[in-house]
């Protein structure tokens, strides 16, 4: 299980955050258990779209409209999904089969 030290060190959040991760990371495994149901699904791969999820809800805090900028040399806007299932979708997807569209 992905671990709120593992979630810090993956998005580089400062332990001031702390108490928003744990938030993120309990969110993120209600979504993906939710999605995975019945279906057997390895624990890696479990922890790996979890830990894809609470990064991505995250992430959004600091989004507006959609749109995020990178400290990048260009800081060229990028679109950011609005669904923070979509990375774990295509990491589960082998095990739950295709989603309904």
């Amino acid at each position: 299980m992905t671990t709120v030290d593992e979630l810090r060190a993956y998005v580089r959040a400062a332990t001031s955050d702390d108490a928003f991760l744990a938030s993120c990371l309990t969110q993120a495994s209600e979504l993906v258990n939710a999605r995975v149901k019945t279906a057997t699904v390895p624990g890696p791969i479990l922890d790996l779209a979890t830990r894809e999820v609470a990064a991505d809800l995250f992430n959004r805090r600091g989004v507006r409209n959609g749109i995020a900028n990178f400290d990048g040399p260009d800081l060229t806007p990028v679109r950011v999904t609005r669904d923070p299932m979509r990375a774990a979708d295509d990491i589960l997807r082998p095990w739950t089969g295709a989603g309904i569209a």
